[in-house]
């Protein structure tokens, strides 16, 4: 006799004698032994059912038990049902049992699901890292099912399937705008399954689904949307994307039917950003279908000088040239960044062309003979100054808001400061109670500078003084990076813990953890707006987080290894990020895009910045190599190689144009780039100082022949701007057919 069926029977046989609780619990106890005797599926389908809402918790845990039973037997049905009550339920202790038993999910989705709502979000991604199994298992998910998952993706982090999933609930506009906004920061395969799901869910019907899917290729330019979409025989609803959406998709049989008149396509280019607006008249170009320009042109499009990249310019300038305009030429030469000016010059003068104008006349033939010489060779950058730091094993570097103050961090305890831009030290040095400083950032007033040394520790000093005003500890790794919030109220601090971490500043204590990851940090940057983090670390990923909300922003995905190196530009509008896979890659922070990438082989760089422009990156690495890269193409303008020593930091100072470089040695080089970076930039006189500045510029004693020839030809074009007021009295655009350029 079986024990359930003895138990069953010495309970019928003594029930009247026993208590009435007593009774009850024993026939119970034996009700659930023999369902688990049984082991049919109805039977284990009973004990589920107990163990979620039975009469009572004994009945419910011994229900549980029994399925623990059957389930480390190997019994399917059993297995399927613990999990059920881990998933479905919520059911702690059938969670519990599923870890310390270590049950096998019946199925990959069962097992995902159940990682991602129990906080393993690393290996549900590790199993599903396109998250196209969990997508399959969250649709077919009960409502309270998929808010709990919707939760858990967002606590881990999920911004882009968390935004996928919520269009998947409620299938709105608004929810697939989302998903379209965190589509960028997706790796390529989580891309192609957020695609595919998009795709089924318009061909179940869904018209936010098939306008979404259009939308990723005119937004993201995904050619994989765009396949997708044509397959299916999707477009924009509204006309004018329409239009667009044929256009870029070369419909042309489409797109003549509905914009004849090209009308559309000219609203469409005119209402697009940068980006979008080359794509259109890259793609005119390529297909010849340029007919609609000359309408776009008449509608007024402008583009300011500061905007046209190198692109830009050669094709301006091809245009100009084909259509004989050497007046506008001319014209134009008077504005344009030098580099294109000197070029434009020569054609005007091999077209034997000279102004009319007596006074024009007499300023051709000055500019003509300096474009000349600077057309020999570019412009440079030149040593202005070394400074040698008492200490010889330098290790940090940052230089104040203003400009007026330097400070060095070596492998000691020193901290040196520096009055610029003469170079002077400023005494008493800073000496640290511990060695190593790893991190430096000035307050944006100045008045503070924060160093990270290797105790993990965060110091506040006096920049006037060096008197130490507060000492910040929280962190359990190495501090590498620091940022101060634009407001001077708050510092940001990321370490090798995983963590970034907000101080109240300056006098602390209070700290809150604002971000963390699973491995080291190794950079901190903030958008000049205070509103935007960005941290860079092992895991080769930038993360964008909000502040003081502290919701994560963008997974900016793309390195292949550790993120070493980071900078923003003034605007906030340009990130650039340095990766161990030696690659350099620009950013858009804010819509989470990858603008570029560019292969830096030979040793790691350890330092950049933007000019104020932004039309320019610089950065210093390990082996003493300052290389200029152009933003807007990715191009490599400049590579200096005099210094064989490694650079362990690199600042700019705005103020006087120079770019400081701190060797690992002890040398402090101050290079000056005010020709260099004036020859790319718009001829613009803001204020006589600027004239007073090249006169300056052009008597100092250590220059090469190259960047006075430039100074020269930049210094004339600006006197002559200073007496004729020539930017006022300029109005009329210069007329391309694809756009004005205002001047």
């Amino acid at each position: 006799m079986s024990d359930a069926t003895h138990d069953l029977v010495q309970f019928l046989l003594t029930a009247s004698q026993l208590p009435i609780e007593e009774a009850q619990r024993l026939a119970l106890r034996g009700a659930v032994a023999f369902l688990e005797e049984a082991g049919t599926p109805e039977a284990i389908g009973g004990l589920a059912e107990v163990a979620r809402s039975g009469i009572s918790v004994e009945a419910a845990a011994q229900a549980l038990e029994s399925l623990r039973r059957l389930s480390r037997s190997g019994t399917g049905e059993a297995i399927a049902k613990v999990f059920e009550l881990a998933i479905q339920y919520n059911h702690p202790d059938a969670q519990a049992a599923v870890v310390v038993d270590n049950l096998p999910a019946p199925e990959p989705g069962t097992q995902i699901v159940f990682w991602l709502l129990t906080g393993q979000a690393k290996e549900s991604l590790r199993l599903d890292p396109t998250h196209r199994i969990l997508t399959a298992k969250f649709t077919g998910a009960p409502p309270d099912l998929q808010a709990r998952l919707l939760q858990a993706a967002q606590k881990a982090g999920w911004t882009g399937w968390h935004a996928l999933a919520a269009a998947l609930v409620e299938d709105t506009p608004a929810r697939y705008t989302e998903l379209i906004q965190a589509f960028g920061a997706l790796a390529p395969d989580e891309q192609g399954a957020v695609l595919d799901t998009v795709y089924e869910t318009g061909q179940r019907g869904s018209a936010p689904a098939k306008e979404a899917l259009c939308e990723l290729y005119l937004v993201w330019d995904s050619t994989k949307a765009l396949e997708l979409a044509e397959g299916a025989g999707y477009a924009p609803e509204e006309p004018v994307r329409r239009a667009l959406f044929f256009f870029l998709a070369g419909q042309w049989d489409a797109y003549e039917r509905l914009d004849f008149s090209h009308t559309l396509i000219g609203t469409a280019y005119e209402n697009a950003a940068l980006p979008l607006r080359r794509r259109i008249l890259s793609k005119s170009r390529y297909a010849g279908r340029t007919e609609w320009l000359q309408p776009a042109s008449e509608g007024k499009p402008r583009r300011w000088l500061k905007d046209l990249n190198d692109a830009d310019w050669d094709y301006t300038l091809v245009q100009l040239n084909e259509r004989l305009a050497w007046d506008e030429l001319w014209r134009l030469a008077l504005f344009a960044p030098p580099v294109w000016g000197v070029q434009i010059l020569d054609k005007l003068q091999q077209a034997n062309w000279q102004p009319e104008n007596p006074d024009e006349l007499d300023l051709w033939q000055r500019l003509g003979h300096l474009s000349a010489a600077c057309r020999t060779k570019a412009p440079e950058i030149y040593l202005q100054k070394t400074l040698h730091s008492p200490e010889h094993s330098l290790t940090a570097l940052a230089v104040s808001p203003d400009g007026r103050v330097m400070a060095t961090g070596c492998a000691g305890q020193v901290i040196q400061r520096w009055q610029m831009p003469r170079g002077d030290r400023l005494e008493p040095p800073i000496i640290g109670p511990v060695a190593q400083t790893r991190a430096m950032v000035f307050s944006p007033d100045g008045e503070y500078l924060v160093a990270a040394s290797g105790d993990q520790a965060i110091r506040i000093y006096r920049t006037a003084d060096g008197k130490l005003v507060k000492t910040l500890s929280g962190h359990k790794g190495t501090v590498r990076g620091l940022a101060i919030h634009p407001d001077g109220r708050t510092l940001f601090s990321a370490s090798f813990d995983g963590q970034v971490r907000a101080w109240r500043f300056p006098l602390g204590p209070d700290s809150q953890v604002v971000f963390e990851s699973a491995g080291e940090l190794f950079a901190l940057a903030i958008a000049p707006e205070g509103e935007l983090l960005i941290t860079g670390g092992a895991n080769g990923v930038l993360q964008t987080i909000h502040w003081p909300t502290m919701q994560k922003a963008h997974n900016l995905a793309g390195h292949k290894d550790s993120v070493t190196c980071l900078c923003l530009s003034e605007s906030g509008q340009l990130a650039a990020s340095y990766g161990r896979d030696q690659t350099l890659r620009l950013w858009n922070p804010i819509g989470g895009r990858e603008l570029r990438q560019m292969v830096v082989p030979g040793a790691a760089l350890t330092g950049m910045c933007f000019d104020p422009a932004e039309q320019v990156l610089m950065g210093g690495g390990m082996d003493g190599r300052i290389t200029f890269w152009n933003t807007s193409t990715g191009s490599e303008l400049l590579r200096i190689e005099r210094q064989s020593k490694p650079i362990i930091g690199l600042a700019l100072q705005k103020s006087e144009a120079v770019l400081v470089t701190a060797m690992a040695d002890g040398e402090i080089l101050c290079w000056g780039i005010e020709a260099f970076l004036l020859a790319r930039r718009p001829v613009e006189l803001s204020s006589p100082t600027q004239i007073q500045q090249l006169e300056i510029d052009l008597a100092r004693p250590n220059q090469t022949t190259a960047i006075r020839n430039w100074l020269a030809y930049l210094l004339e074009l600006m006197r002559w701007k200073g007496r004729y007021d020539i930017q006022i009295g300029e109005t009329r655009p210069i007329h391309l057919g694809e756009f004005d350029i205002e001047l």
